[in-house]
């Protein structure tokens, strides 16, 4: 049997050591709705209980049962979610944006991961633009609070400011996600928070300390690399073998597209179109039109039909699905041969 005590505003409202907890974890969702269904005993019990009591029992049982139930799929936007690895054994929290279905009707969550919004990370004031996708087999509801990035095995090293508190008397509250000591340093001082002398820096693809100077506190370079290998948490790492997430900007004129990258296939979400999968190199070519150009070519094709929402993306990934000769340059003329070493031309994005 587990123990357990209900807080109300602080104080204790109901506690017991009655609880069956020999078939779930003490620490699962489905502990709190087993104590959720024990306190129910609680309201049929003949006893005695005192004005706090009974007004708990009375007005916020029935609501705290009904915050605790189950989601019924598709979940709703605003739900909080635990989203599991597509090909390995990690996990994330975050919380539902919308949902969608690809061609053959399978249902996708489209998701905001928590560590977006710690502190420094690239994405954290983006808030609908920069999300994830996940299959629905890979999504579960959970009733955990924000992830902070303090536990697990790609946690920073450390995460206090200074350095004059022993560690065992720390306890995390929450991580920040600086990709650089030079970010860090950057970001404390437009939160005037100086240096101070022999501190540890860490950000998370480098580490380093400080010492004392003759003009105060002065940061030992270079920094010793860190590896960082968490496209959640820095996605944009150097380290990262090849991006599995790309992520494009919008006005607010236009819908959201959002596209993965696996091997040579594109795969853009659409919220009108749904799922698109195309060959790289062929959205890369219709990238290169403009988006007056890619309206007349889609135009051509009754299978296509647009709302005039759609982002250039959008476009660009329907024109290479939809049209065979996509990598004929619009004015009819083949571009001249690269030389050898030369980049891609280069080209920017506003979605």
């Amino acid at each position: 049997m587990g123990t357990y005590r209900v807080w109300v505003d602080g104080r204790i409202i109901l506690a017991g050591d009655d609880l069956d907890l020999t078939t779930v974890d003490p620490l699962s969702d489905d502990a709190l709705r087993r104590l959720a269904g024990q306190l129910l005993s609680w309201e049929r019990a003949p006893r005695g209980y005192t004005a706090r009591q009974i007004t708990f029992l009375q007005d916020d049982l029935a609501a705290l049962q009904t915050a605790l139930a189950i989601p019924v799929p598709p979940y709703p936007p605003g739900t909080r979610i635990r989203a599991h690895g597509v090909t390995d054994g990690t996990t994330s929290l975050g919380t539902t944006i919308t949902t969608a279905r690809d061609n053959t009707g399978n249902l996708h969550y489209v998701w905001r991961p928590d560590v977006y919004d710690l502190p420094g990370h690239p994405y954290r004031h983006h808030h609908i633009d920069h999300t994830l996708t996940s299959p629905e087999r890979l999504v579960e509801p959970t009733l955990e609070g924000p992830d902070t990035a303090v536990d697990g095995p790609n946690a920073p090293a450390v995460l206090t400011y200074g350095g004059r508190i022993r560690a065992h008397e720390v306890e995390p509250i929450a991580g920040s996600a600086w990709p650089t000591i030079d970010s860090l340093l950057a970001a404390r001082t437009a939160a005037h928070l100086p240096l101070a002398d022999e501190e540890l820096l860490v950000a998370l693809r480098e580490l380093t300390t400080t010492t004392r100077g003759p003009l105060g506190p002065a940061v030992n370079r270079p920094a010793r690399p860190i590896h960082s290998f968490d496209v959640t948490l820095d996605p944009h790492s150097p380290e990262l073998p090849a991006s599995a997430f790309d992520w494009f900007r919008r006005d607010a004129a236009t819908r959201p597209a959002f596209l993965t990258v696996t091997g040579d296939t594109v795969r853009i979400l659409d919220a009108a179109h749904g799922f698109i999968d195309v060959r790289a190199a062929a959205l890369q070519e219709a990238l290169r039109r403009s988006d007056a150009d890619l309206a007349t070519l889609l135009a051509r094709h009754s299978t296509v039909v647009l709302d005039g929402a759609e982002s250039q993306l959008t476009k660009a990934a329907l024109a290479a699905a939809h049209v065979p000769d996509i990598t004929t340059p619009a004015d009819g003329l083949s571009p001249p041969p690269p030389t050898a070493g030369d980049p891609d031309p280069p080209f920017e994005l506003d979605f």
